[in-house]
């Protein structure tokens, strides 16, 4: 959570029981993106109605997915929800800080997955093809 910590108390204690509701209702976990959307949902509702003050916190969830690997899910206020690769955050992030654009020779990656505990080096083509991907995103 970033913002004010009593909103954050009570997004948290909302998402716990959205996935437990979830859980009971379906008979397996609540899927990370889904409860991330979820909360962005209500959160967007808080914005409709002059009798509820909007909530000043945004929520950040990292979960795993067994076909895309690491995912970064944000909700925000207003209720925008985004998804993103941990891959690509972490270079968007760093070329936003810096203000560049990276070539693949110019950052150098590295990953540690559920499947292989070991850390391991992306090589310039893979880091490439994540390069590529945030450009198309953008």
């Amino acid at each position: 959570m970033t913002g004010m910590t009593a909103d954050g108390h009570s997004q948290v204690y909302r998402a716990r029981a959205e996935a437990c509701e979830y859980k009971y209702k379906h008979g397996f976990e609540m899927p990370v993106e889904t409860l991330c959307s979820r909360m962005a949902d209500i959160s967007q509702v808080y914005t409709q109605n002059a009798e509820m003050r909007p909530l000043g916190c945004s929520i950040i969830l990292i979960g795993t997915d067994d076909r895309k690997g690491p995912i970064v899910n944000k909700t925000d206020p207003a209720g925008y929800y985004c998804s993103f690769h941990a891959i690509a955050l972490a270079i968007s992030c760093l070329s936003n800080v810096l203000a560049d654009d990276f070539k693949p020779s110019d950052i150098e990656v590295g990953i540690v997955t559920t499947e292989n505990k070991q850390f391991e080096v992306l090589s310039e083509q893979e880091v490439d093809r994540h390069l590529t991907q945030i450009a198309q995103r953008d």
